[in-house]
């Protein structure tokens, strides 16, 4: 089965999202890249780049919805307070 490509924008960034099901017939396949800003980091990698493998069942949830999923993990991983301390650093501009 081949990818289904995707863009979504969380918190101001602009994500791809490449999803491929069942991928060697077992397990799904997700790629998340930040593009606008480029490589900006995410809660779920600091380098704006992910490769991500899930159960196919795990999207049941979500309306078999590859976006909803990662939306999903991204408010749930952003809304952690390593996350919030890291965002509130990166705007302080620290010299430390």
């Amino acid at each position: 089965m081949e990818y289904v490509y995707h863009e979504f924008e969380w918190n101001s960034i602009l994500i791809s999202l490449n999803y491929q099901h069942l991928r060697w017939g077992v397990i799904d396949h997700m790629t998340i890249k930040t593009i606008d800003p480029p490589d900006a980091p995410l809660p779920i990698t600091e380098t704006g780049y992910c490769s991500h493998y899930i159960d196919p069942t795990a999207l049941e949830y979500f309306d078999k919805d590859p976006v909803k999923y990662i939306v999903s993990r991204l408010d749930e991983l952003g809304s952690q307070p390593a996350w919030q301390k890291q965002q509130d650093e990166a705007r302080q501009y620290s010299l430390f």
